[in-house]
């Protein structure tokens, strides 16, 4: 690709990403469409990849803006994507940052999904290290192209392939925090973040109680969208 040297290019500090790792798949979506919300609502174009529609919208989490009210609201900057394959995905990242429309946060939900060759098989180490490099590769042409800071947030369910070491790959492409969505028997759900997917020694946490609706409320008054925002 051609750069003339008027072209800029984003400082490290400009694009960041994030991982979710999701120990619980209940809570996975609820989470990962709020980020997707504190980012509309600071007025960021927003990408949401999924491999296959949502049949009906997750539950709301209490003391953020409901779901529902958000995507009405803020329609014009989220956008749906729907990528049955990893080939339907790398299509898309190769081309994202030439659209109309370049968006500013991409979430990719299910990213183990995309990590595998075939449905069904664990994932391919040299396989999920293209499909990581990609994501964060169109990520930053975004940021290229925007002349603005850009980010990645990705959820991966490691307990379905528990006996798949990603962790080098992990600690390449998101090295801004990775975090840990858990559930106990006690209805509580905590979000932990770490160092790297593994790490047990966890630096920050917060508490989530689940209701018999299934909305999840926070425990005590708690922003936490923000630590997506900026590095840890």
């Amino acid at each position: 690709m051609y750069m003339d040297e008027s072209t800029e290019v984003p400082e490290p500090s400009q694009v960041t990403s994030h991982l979710t790792a999701l120990l619980g798949s209940e809570v996975s979506a609820p989470i990962l469409l709020q980020i997707a919300i504190y980012w509309i609502e600071q007025s960021y174009s927003v990408i949401y990849i999924r491999p296959t529609p949502h049949t009906k919208l997750p539950p709301d989490i209490h003391g953020v803006s409901t779901i529902q009210e958000n995507l009405q609201q803020f329609s014009n900057l989220l956008r749906f994507l729907y990528l049955p394959s990893w080939s339907d995905l790398l299509q898309f990242l190769f081309c994202v940052h030439e659209a109309a429309s370049v968006p500013h946060v991409v979430l990719v939900e299910n990213l183990n999904f995309y990590c595998a060759m075939e449905p069904g098989v664990p994932p391919d180490e040299s396989h999920a290290a293209l499909i990581l490099a990609s994501l964060k590769d169109s990520v930053t042409a975004c940021a290229r192209k925007l002349r603005t800071s850009t980010h990645l947030v990705c959820s991966f369910d490691h307990v379905a392939h528990k006996d798949f070491k990603l962790h080098p790959v992990f600690d390449i492409f998101f090295s801004d925090s990775i975090w840990t969505v858990k559930e106990h028997p006690d209805n509580k759900v905590t979000l932990s973040r770490s160092r790297d997917i593994f790490d047990k020694d966890d630096t920050d946490e917060i508490l989530f109680v689940k209701t018999q609706d299934k909305i999840l409320y926070f425990e005590g008054i708690k922003k936490i969208f923000a630590h997506w925002t900026y590095h840890s």
